[in-house]
């Protein structure tokens, strides 16, 4: 199983964690306890070819504004950039 789904598991049980605690189901000091469990480091690196600021700023740019699935293309671009 991949990190990413083994902290995405911990995130749930951590969640349930705090819900059993807060209701009383759960002692504190067990609570505590599993909450401190740290998710898995995930390793690896990013492969691929990566757009730069400045390429990514004119792909969003690059839609005409003028017509309508122009505006439309340039509102889906400006969604997926994390930037704004």
């Amino acid at each position: 199983m991949g990190a990413s789904s083994i902290n995405q598991r911990l995130s749930a049980i951590g969640k349930l964690t705090r819900e059993a605690a807060d209701n009383g189901a759960l002692p504190e000091q067990v609570a505590n306890g599993i909450k401190a469990v740290k998710g898995m480091r995930r390793k690896g690196r990013r492969t691929g070819n990566w757009l730069t600021q400045k390429q990514a700023q004119q792909l969003i740019n690059a839609p005409d504004t003028n017509t309508l699935k122009g505006l439309r293309d340039r509102a889906i671009l400006a969604v997926l950039d994390r930037r704004e």
